[in-house]
Formats: C-alpha cells, sequence, structure tokens
C-alpha cells in the first residue's frame, strides 16, 4: 500500500504542529509566576498560588490580624481557595491558547475548568462537614 504524497504532507504538517504544540506547553514551565492566581479580602489577606493550588506567598495585614483566631483563618483559606481558582484560570487559558486551535473549538479547557471550580461544589461540601461537626458535637 502506498502513501500519496498529499497524505505525507498533511502527516508532516500534523506532526510538526504536535511539536509545537508539546513545545508551548513545556514552556509553560519556564515562566510559571505568569500563572500563579492572586486573591485579596477584604481584611488584608492577600493569597498568591501556584496552579495546584500550592501556595507561594501570604500576606496578612494589621487590619487581618486584629480578627479572632477562627476569622482569620477562615479568611486565609476562603483568599487562597480564590487564588487557587484564578490560578487553574490562567493555566487554562494558556492551556487553551496553546490547544484549543488545533481542536477547531471542540476543546474549550475554560469551561472545563469553570466547572471543576463550580463554587456551588465547595459550599456542598462545607455545608457536609458543617454537619459533621455538628453531629460529633465539634462547632467551627
Amino acid at each position: 500500500m502506498s502513501v500519496s504524497d498529499e497524505t505525507r504532507a498533511w502527516f508532516g504538517r500534523l506532526v510538526a504542529d504536535t511539536r509545537e504544540r508539546f513545545a508551548g506547553l513545556a514552556e509553560l514551565g519556564d515562566d510559571p509566576e505568569r500563572l500563579y492566581g492572586e486573591a485579596r479580602s477584604p481584611e488584608g489577606v492577600v493569597a498568591v498560588v501556584a496552579p495546584g493550588g500550592m501556595p507561594v506567598r501570604l500576606t496578612l495585614s494589621a487590619t487581618a490580624l486584629r480578627l479572632g483566631p477562627e476569622e482569620l483563618a477562615e479568611r486565609i483559606v476562603a483568599t487562597q481557595r480564590e487564588a487557587a481558582a484564578e490560578a487553574g484560570r490562567r493555566q487554562a487559558e494558556a492551556v487553551q491558547e496553546l490547544v484549543g486551535p488545533a481542536t477547531g473549538g471542540a476543546v474549550d479547557v475554560r469551561s472545563m475548568v469553570d466547572r471543576a471550580l463550580d463554587k456551588g461544589r465547595f459550599r456542598e461540601a462545607e455545608d457536609r462537614l458543617d454537619s459533621a461537626d455538628e453531629q460529633f458535637g465539634r462547632r467551627r
């Protein structure tokens, strides 16, 4: 079975395009700070998070330090979650720019991340934890 010149040329373009996209994905790691997410609470908690949720930096203002321990902890966790969501969106955007055109729009990385970061899921999980705490006589 012989392969036509047209098929060989198409396959060559496909391989070159795939290599270029893989190289672009590899380069995302060269400048990780562009993918960091940052969030600020009204009280002055500032969280900077890398994709995947790894905290990079946490800053607490004097106002934040005047909060009680439980409230401060809640603000830190909430702000870190917001920053992690932002990092996820930034990463999705970068991947979408590299992968999306190759799929003719069939793959929408942004919407996949947005669905995964659905705040309703976090609220449901938090409600279940609150319910478990009450069941065992613990209060947050």
